[in-house]
C-alpha cells in the first residue's frame, strides 16, 4: 500500500503510461505538485486513505 498520497498519485500516473521526459520535469514543478494533491484530495476522501 502506498505510504502517501503524493506516492499513490505518482503510481497511477506513471502506471497509466504518462512517464516521459517533459511530464517528470513538470511533475517536478511545486505548483503542479500541490494543484495535483489537491485535485486528488477531492477525488479520494481523506477516510479511504486510513
Amino acid at each position: 500500500m502506498p505510504s502517501t498520497l503524493r506516492e499513490l498519485a505518482d503510481r497511477c500516473h506513471f502506471t497509466l503510461g504518462a512517464a516521459t521526459l517533459s511530464e517528470r520535469n513538470f511533475l517536478a514543478n511545486p505548483a503542479y505538485q500541490q494543484l495535483h494533491t489537491q485535485h486528488f484530495n477531492l477525488l479520494v476522501p481523506a477516510n479511504a486513505m486510513k
